[in-house]
């Protein structure tokens, strides 16, 4: 996934990320399962973790925010979303999903708001 399409895809978490909006629609949750399962191999996990480093600032993201969102959506990163994070010398390995996006809805915790 290109570093433009990760960001595409997460517009959904753009009021979270970026206001007090209290917790991320499910809508952003499907969004940060899909990007993160695109990080298939190290490269991308890097490349991904560059990307969002690169454009947190830009579109004004909360970074305590940003480092809480995949736990707020049950979702396993390799490492913690956090501009101090060094994306060269993370370790990028067992990366797992805890849901895959289409079954995201099935289990949603409680402090999920539904957009729709």
């Amino acid at each position: 996934m290109t570093c433009e399409k990760a960001i595409a895809t997460l517009m959904p978490c753009k009021p979270y990320l970026t206001t007090s909006e209290p917790s991320p629609t499910l809508a952003c949750c499907q969004a940060v399962a899909s990007v993160n399962a695109s990080g298939s191999t190290t490269q991308s996990r890097r490349d991904l973790c560059e990307c969002f480093q690169k454009n947190a600032h830009a579109y004004g993201v909360i970074a305590d925010k940003a480092k809480q969102l995949p736990g707020l959506c049950g979702v396993l990163v390799p490492v913690p979303i956090y501009p101090s994070v060094d994306c060269h010398k993370a370790s990028f390995k067992n990366s797992s999903v805890a849901f895959l996006p289409q079954d995201i809805d099935a289990g949603v915790p409680s402090n999920f708001k539904d957009s729709g």
